[in-house]
């Protein structure tokens, strides 16, 4: 015989159930607000658009998911509106900032070899990856002359990455020669331009022997081969 419910638990049940669905589509709401939050609270054309504002707003009251998604598919687009826009002005900027290191110094080049591998974004192993220098080909041990005069402010040694590596500041300009086989100068030393400095090698993340050779304006990336002369 079929046991009758009451109003009373058949009442309580519908209002448990409704209850624990709210608290399961809050939960994947908390979710995708934490995705989206990581994913774009460090990206400051975000935070200084409505969008912003209108992300915050979504973790302050009871939406629906389909207000979540709609939100998130606003900020992919505009981020991605941002990133071509942004790519303009950081070729334009690159551009001052060529013209202004020109007005300070000129540059040298620290290795005779031609470029092997160019600034910009190239496909490694199959992901896009910014390479923010340029690689000249350097058998080990070829003299590195500094491109630039100025202080020596870091002497460095890594087991990946830029193996080893001096830095070499000029006012605003910095620039790196990594991966050498030994560096010749000390932190606080000053360099005049064309004095070895350092000799090459494949120490830290390389595939063989070159030199990665990096320079900043005002902790800007410049594309070297901009600034370096052919000699």
């Amino acid at each position: 015989m079929e046991q009758s419910v009451s109003p009373y638990r058949k009442k309580t049940e519908e209002k448990t159930n409704k209850y624990l669905a709210k608290f399961i589509r809050q939960i994947c709401i908390c979710g995708i607000l934490v995705a989206v939050f990581l994913g774009v609270s460090s990206i400051p054309a975000v935070k200084e658009s409505l969008l912003w504002e209108k992300i915050n707003a979504i973790s302050k009251y009871d939406v629906k998911i389909d207000d979540v998604l709609n939100t998130v598919s606003e900020v992919i687009n505009y981020i991605e509106d941002k990133s071509e826009s942004s790519t303009e002005e950081t070729v334009d900027q690159m551009k001052q900032d060529v013209e202004e290191v020109r007005k300070i110094t000129n540059f040298v080049r620290p290795v005779p070899g031609v470029a092997t591998l160019r600034f910009g974004k190239h496909m490694v192993n199959g992901s896009e990856e910014n390479h923010t220098g340029v690689d000249l080909a350097a058998a080990e041990g070829t003299p590195v002359k500094a491109a630039i005069a100025g202080t020596v402010i870091e002497v460095k040694e890594l087991t990946t990455s830029f193996g080893k590596f001096v830095r070499v500041k000029n006012g605003d300009i910095l620039t790196t020669y990594a991966h050498c086989s030994s560096i010749e100068v000390e932190e606080g030393e000053d360099v005049v331009q064309g004095e070895v400095i350092a000799y090459s090698g494949s120490t830290g993340n390389v595939t063989g022997p070159h030199l990665h050779f990096e320079v900043s304006y005002c902790g800007r990336f410049i594309d070297p081969g901009f600034l370096l002369s052919q000699e």
